[in-house]
């Protein structure tokens, strides 16, 4: 049988999807982080419940690179790259070796990964990407064949597992509706107009009010209100590991309190840009489709501007995309 992975190589977190074309899928997440071994902070204290330790090593180009560890744990404090050309860069491409060696097969014979739906509208960039994923890796001395693949625009893989996964009414209603899917992630917001099946790529599109901004914006709220230098690292090491909260300066702080009304704003500037886009087209959905790591705190903004439509939000909608890819990928194999 045909071993299928589908892999979302996040600007937060890293998800994989794997296993026979006619199997449930297998699926892991770690924080998307990656750098030289020796640029990483040892983890030492045992974890609260997030189950993270010390990361996976993957060697690429001769060098031992640590991959899945938290954003405090990086000892210069240096953010992942966040821009559109972040599939060429280093710790995209140790990234992907950690995601062939999670998916323990020696031959894969479909991988199907993901753009921002600004990117995946340019058949260069499908295509530069593609080359990049296909050929023979060994990511920690074993080999690995990587032979077809294929790359969607990212929202189109939560609209298949939620045909895949969901019940028949659901099933049917997506598939005979238009349905705008929006997938709040970590470095962008990206939407797709799918009607009764068919992507419109025309009037779907990516706005940049995404998760890192939140953060961005709850780590200077707490800065005003209790002194000091923003908590940016605190706030993604805490979400990587589940939390809710940090300590800073002493004082135990709720997040969500800063990262509910940063997303209310982050949201509407969002949601005005997608309307804008949407505007041009003659479509208009049925059907809501809220996706992403950030789909939580966008839901109230977009359940306030779609009153009235049915909006879904897929189980786990941070893993998603990566299911969806697989399940679209094991379809090429029945």
């Amino acid at each position: 049988m045909a071993v299928i992975v589908g892999v979302d190589v996040g600007y937060g977190a890293l998800k994989v999807a794997f296993g026979a074309a006619d199997a449930v899928p297998k699926v892991l997440r770690s924080p998307a982080r990656a750098a030289p071994v020796g640029e990483v902070a040892e983890h030492i204290a045992p974890e609260h419940g997030s189950g993270l330790g010390n990361p996976l090593t993957v060697v690429m180009e001769g060098e031992r690179w640590a991959v899945g560890f938290t954003a405090d744990q990086l000892d210069d404090g240096q953010r992942p790259p966040l821009h559109e050309d972040y599939a060429s860069t280093q710790p995209y491409r140790a990234l992907y070796l950690a995601a062939l060696h999670l998916a323990d097969a020696h031959r894969i014979d479909t991988l199907v990964s993901g753009l921002p739906v600004t990117a995946a509208v340019d058949a260069g960039r499908r295509d530069r990407l593609r080359q990049q994923l296909r050929g023979r890796f060994t990511p920690n001395g074993a080999p690995i064949q990587v032979h077809d693949v294929r790359v969607l625009a990212q929202p189109v893989g939560s609209y298949v597992a939620m045909l895949a996964e969901a019940n028949e009414e659901a099933s049917t209603l997506l598939c005979e509706s238009t349905v705008l899917v929006l997938d709040v992630g970590h470095y962008s917001v990206d939407w797709s107009l799918i009607a009764r099946g068919h992507l419109h790529q025309a009037v779907s599109g990516t706005s940049l009010q995404a998760t890192s901004l939140l953060i961005e914006d709850a780590a200077r709220r707490i800065a005003e209100e209790q002194g000091g230098s923003p908590p940016t690292t605190a706030i993604e090491s805490a979400l990587q590991r589940g939390l809710t909260h940090i300590y800073y300066r002493g004082t135990r702080v709720d997040l969500m309190a800063y990262l509910h009304p940063a997303a209310d704003r982050r949201a509407a500037t969002a949601l005005d840009q997608m309307r804008q886009a949407l505007r041009h087209g003659n479509l208009h959905p049925d059907v809501v489709l809220l996706t992403g790591g950030g789909a939580d705190y966008y839901r109230s903004a977009v359940c306030a501007v779609y009153d009235g439509l049915p909006c879904l939000i897929p189980d786990e909608p941070a893993l998603a995309n990566a299911r969806g890819y697989f399940h679209y990928g094991a379809h090429q194999h029945r």
